[in-house]
């Protein structure tokens, strides 16, 4: 193999995923075989969705408790200030995220930014709340059971 055609194998070769990059991948991982668990489990043992009705959930024990305790676990983790192995996003609430700005502030710039995303977060208010009514009310009219509305929610 000549020098030209190792620095194009060396130039062809992708880097190594980064760690953070595995972490998603593995939550991504995670989170696809629990909603293929779920799926199974409604198609295979669907008197197990009965805990969705009413306060059958605190009535006895179900596979979906343990999805329930995941979730409830993930929500405090969100609450808890550690400093590895969770988001940027879901951590910038706490002091050792914070990074001041050492340039100058260009205060025009900054209102746009500012009018900019906030108009975009008021976008993506609506379309949840819209979201959320819909699927309320379809419950609500019984075009959607317990068990799709909980199937859309692991979705």
């Amino acid at each position: 193999m000549n020098r030209k055609d190792k620095i194009l194998n060396t130039m062809m070769k992708k880097p190594a995923p980064s760690v953070i990059r595995k972490t998603y991948m593995g939550r991504l991982v995670l989170r696809c075989l629990i909603f293929f668990a779920c799926v199974w489990l409604l198609i295979v043992h669907p008197e197990e969705l009965d805990i969705l009705d009413g306060w059958n959930f605190f009535k006895r024990l179900s596979p979906l408790h343990l999805l329930w305790c995941a979730w409830v676990l993930d929500m405090l983790w969100q609450l808890i200030p550690v400093q590895q192995k969770l988001a940027l996003g879901s951590q910038k609430l706490f002091l050792f995220r914070f990074k001041p700005i050492k340039e100058a502030i260009n205060y025009k710039a900054l209102q746009h930014y500012i009018v900019d995303t906030t108009k975009s977060a008021y976008k993506v208010f609506l379309l949840w709340a819209a979201a959320i009514v819909l699927l309320t009310l379809l419950r609500y009219w019984n075009v959607l059971s317990d068990a799709a509305l909980f199937m859309i929610t692991v979705a």
